[in-house]
């Protein structure tokens, strides 16, 4: 790995790392309540990481992006398999349905899925499943 990867990479992963730590020190500090965390974390979410994100990929040279060309297509059809062969071996082998063989080949092929998943995707559910 070289230096201008790394320090690509690291560019990157700064403003989330910046996020979290604001985050604990003002929560240290108590300037914020457990009740406003929610919304922090919303605006962090919605906003700022995609944000982030977004700049990043556009200030990556082309010449990059295209020479990472092969090892995207491996790295998607690897998650694409990853999680097609459990929810096919859940659902018909096992004869479970629909929505556990979904959630299980989520958690087979993604294991980070049950730990990131109700932080992220709570914005995304009915208010009713938020806690």
């Amino acid at each position: 790995m070289t230096q201008n990867n790394i320090l690509l990479i690291s560019g990157a992963i700064l403003p989330v790392i910046i996020t979290v730590i604001i985050g604990y020190i003002s929560g240290k500090r108590k300037d914020f309540n457990w009740q406003q965390a929610g919304d922090i974390n919303k605006i962090v979410m919605l906003y700022a990481l995609p944000l982030s994100i977004f700049s990043n990929m556009v200030m990556t040279p082309r010449h990059i992006v295209m020479s990472m060309g092969p090892v995207a297509v491996a790295i998607i059809l690897a998650l694409i398999l990853s999680f097609v062969i459990p929810l096919l071996v859940a659902r018909y082998l096992f004869r479970r349905d629909l929505a556990l063989s979904t959630l299980q080949a989520l958690a087979i092929g993604s294991p980070a899925v049950p730990f990131i998943g109700t932080s992220v995707l709570a914005f995304y559910l009915a208010p009713s499943a938020r806690r």
